[in-house]
């Protein structure tokens, strides 16, 4: 590489990780470590396609000069490729961002992370949540794409895990601001690599201890409710004193 060509690309890289500051994304790293879950079939647009995914085990962020290991790292942009091993300049946001677009499934996909993927240990455990994970985000990547359910093709505890998490999803959410959106970046600053989702075992802690809306809500309504009953309990006979 030139000496001018070696400037340039410094100064895209300088220009591409002053606009992530300034629109509240950090300029980090991500290792990606060396275990994933093999490959397995997707359906895309109709057709069978053999992907590889899964939890990639290893797995650490660099996050303001902290380092974080990885309870859970998944892919999220089915298309796009990455290595294993490698350690990958990146943007890192926690609003459900990839490749410069809030993903619509975000909010399920956090649920996900936070309720399911922490638990997991087998092979086709991880492979039905990557699957799931691939389904919720395609209608960002203007791809039809499911988890191929087809008996003989993946493995059948495979698509009974797919069929349990999809079945725990149900319409539940998580906030996006729970996890790490990962966006790796090109020798310009550019997004170039796949998109993850991960998640550390703090994250996961503070997400699980915190009571949902609802819970607080039915609390707060029981606790109304005793305070008029008290009110309103007759009095049994004269006061002891």
């Amino acid at each position: 590489m030139t000496a001018s060509r070696r400037i340039l690309t410094s100064v895209y890289l300088s220009l591409a990780l002053g606009l992530a500051a300034a629109t509240g994304a950090r300029a980090d790293s991500v290792y990606v470590g060396g275990t994933y879950s093999g490959t397995f079939s997707m359906m895309v647009d109709g057709a069978p396609m053999s992907e590889g995914g899964g939890n990639i085990g290893g797995s650490r962020v660099v996050v303001g000069g902290q380092t974080f290991n990885l309870l859970a790292l998944y892919c999220v942009d089915q298309f796009t490729g990455a290595s294993l091993n490698t350690n990958y300049t990146t943007t890192i946001n926690q609003s459900g961002v990839i490749n410069s677009q809030v993903l619509p499934a975000a909010g399920s996909i956090a649920w996900l992370m936070i309720n399911i993927a922490p638990s997991l240990t087998t092979q086709a455990q991880y492979q039905a949540l990557q699957g799931l994970i691939w389904e919720l985000e395609s209608p960002a990547n203007g791809h039809t794409v499911a988890f191929n359910t087809t008996a003989g093709v993946n493995s059948a505890a495979a698509i009974a895990n797919y069929t349990a998490y999809k079945t725990s999803l149900g319409t539940n959410t998580a906030s996006p601001s729970a996890l790490y959106w990962i966006n790796p970046l090109n020798t310009q600053g550019q997004y170039a690599y796949q998109g993850f989702v991960g998640i550390t075992q703090s994250q996961r802690d503070q997400a699980t201890s915190v009571p949902e809306p609802a819970s607080l809500a039915l609390f707060g309504v029981a606790i109304a409710a005793l305070a008029a009953l008290r009110r309103r309990a007759p009095r049994l006979g004269p006061e002891v004193r």
